[in-house]
């Protein structure tokens, strides 16, 4: 996990703060939160909202997308807002399985899990090779 927060935006008549992020773009349409990367930039906005929240600060659950679409090759842009009602729940949990002793278990069946292990394996075989 890497990125920073584009921006935060406080509601003057909650006192809510609203997380920002910014994408760019250049494609045809509109540009949308539930194709492509999607998956990926909602769990990013949920992970600054708990960031903030974890931090005591009063965060909306609603964040904001904030669109720059490139529409002709010419420096021409189009902008979209898009709001998104977060769900940060999950990120407890996978910080309070990433602070365990030994971090989490590995999953038969996770391809991450086994990437990491095969990677783990290929580097103990590499170091303990005799030099030349």
């Amino acid at each position: 996990m890497y990125g920073a927060v584009d921006d935060v935006w406080e509601n003057l008549d909650t006192g809510e703060l609203h997380i920002v992020d910014c994408k760019s773009t250049s494609k045809k349409g509109e540009p949308s939160i539930d194709v492509g990367w999607s998956s990926s930039y909602k769990r990013q906005m949920e992970i600054y909202q708990w960031l903030y929240r974890s931090a005591g600060h009063k965060i909306s659950k609603t964040g904001y997308f904030l669109y720059v679409n490139g529409t002709d090759g010419v420096m021409r842009f189009d902008t979209t807002m898009i709001s998104y009602d977060g769900d940060d729940s999950w990120v407890n949990a996978a910080d309070l399985c990433l602070a365990e002793e030994g971090g989490p278990v590995n999953g038969d069946n996770c391809d991450n899990c086994h990437y990491f292990s095969e990677r783990l394996t290929l580097q103990i075989l590499e170091t303990a090779k005799p030099s030349s």
